[in-house]
């Protein structure tokens, strides 16, 4: 249930899903400050939010960790990789598919070209 009413179909969930679990892409507790600083990582997720560029809900588990949707996922795990919270998105998609595109997954970049293309017909991500 989680992709519904998130502008990605099932299909779409299902190979960002497939990417998030794959093996080198080990899922971390948001929340570790051996990863982050939390005031940092509290303002990156408010900055993406503002941006439109997750859809994510936030749900309270067990170890109080935020639950994301695939899409917001994604991009957490791109952060994670870069370690640079002041580094956010360019001002187009297509840097924004360059910024995101460290891993020349094919089928993920096709993913984020209808995501993009979707939210921003003008190619062109709201300030």
């Amino acid at each position: 249930d989680d992709y519904k009413n998130k502008k990605i179909t099932k299909e779409e969930y299902d190979v960002l899903l497939k990417n998030w679990s794959n093996p080198g892409l080990k899922k971390r507790n948001i929340f570790d400050e051996k990863f982050y600083n939390f005031q940092r990582l509290r303002e990156a997720i408010q900055r993406l939010k503002d941006l439109k560029l997750i859809c994510y809900k936030e749900e309270k588990s067990y170890n109080n960790e935020y639950v994301l949707t695939a899409f917001g996922k994604y991009h957490f795990h791109r952060l994670r990789l870069m370690n640079d919270f002041n580094r956010m998105f360019p001002s187009d998609i297509e840097q924004a598919k360059i910024y995101h595109g460290v891993s020349k997954n094919k089928e993920l970049l096709e993913v984020i070209d209808k995501f993009s293309s979707r939210m921003y017909p003008n190619n062109e991500i709201p300030r």
